[in-house]
């Protein structure tokens, strides 16, 4: 109303199943840009995302814009980071509110790796804000590694082989690392963003009762998207021009 220029920064994961960024097109006469609350200039992290907007209409007068990664703890580059070495470790990054669906897979999982793979550890890394920690303390399985806020994310997804998750965030996260990425299907309410998931090739499919390290040898982890097309490098004079610009 007051011409003031509205500038927005990625500032976490979008989705087509979300609303505010992909409204299915059916959805679209009903709404008014002229009245809605949409940036001029949308500054992402990489070139994927725009293939996300792209798929919703109601961005149509944003200009989007990719500024490479420029999320803080991601500014240190994997070239600087120590080599790691690789171990039987399946990762799974437990997710907020979800504390019941990854218990009950946990408890389907660790009977079988301990069965199939007892060289292999099945490490959990809970939420940050994990309101139900002792529900995964209380499984007690000699090949369950629990760890929470006192661990490195990226140095946990640089030793593990495997990722486990629904559609975490941790997912993108293990693009680059030499990862494989599993999303479980046809399970829990999130079932529709786990099959996105597997649409942008972001993870492979994952059966509820299925033997994850044994998908090794089937997919293979170069056919997912490239880390460069979710993160780019960051490159500030895209804000600055961007800014002179307007």
């Amino acid at each position: 109303m007051n011409k003031i220029k509205f500038f927005e920064l990625q500032h976490g994961l979008m989705s087509k199943c979300d609303i505010y960024y992909a409204y299915p097109e059916q959805v679209l006469p009903s709404i008014d840009l002229r009245e809605a609350f949409f940036a001029d200039t949308l500054f992402l992290y990489g070139e994927f995302w725009k293939g996300i907007l792209r798929q919703g209409g109601e961005q149509k007068n944003t200009q989007l814009e990719v500024a490479g990664d420029y999320v803080h703890k991601q500014l240190q580059s994997q070239d600087e980071q120590p080599e790691l070495v690789k171990k039987n470790v399946i990762f799974i990054g437990a997710q907020k509110n979800m504390h019941l669906e990854y218990v009950a897979y946990l408890k389907q999982l660790l009977p079988l790796v301990e069965e199939k793979h007892p060289d292999w550890i099945v490490q959990v890394k809970l939420h940050p804000l994990e309101k139900k920690a002792d529900l995964y303390y209380a499984l007690e399985h000699p090949q369950l590694d629990i760890r929470w806020n006192e661990s490195d994310l990226s140095t946990l997804l640089r030793e593990a082989k495997i990722q486990i998750s629904v559609y975490s965030t941790t997912l993108y996260d293990a693009l680059g690392f030499d990862v494989l990425n599993l999303s479980i299907q046809n399970y829990t309410a999130y079932k529709d963003y786990a099959a996105e998931m597997i649409d942008m090739k972001i993870a492979f499919p994952l059966d509820f009762d299925a033997d994850p390290i044994a998908l090794l040898d089937e997919f293979h982890i170069t056919e997912l998207t490239p880390r460069e097309r979710v993160y780019s490098t960051f490159d500030p004079n895209v804000f600055k021009n961007r800014l002179d610009h307007d």
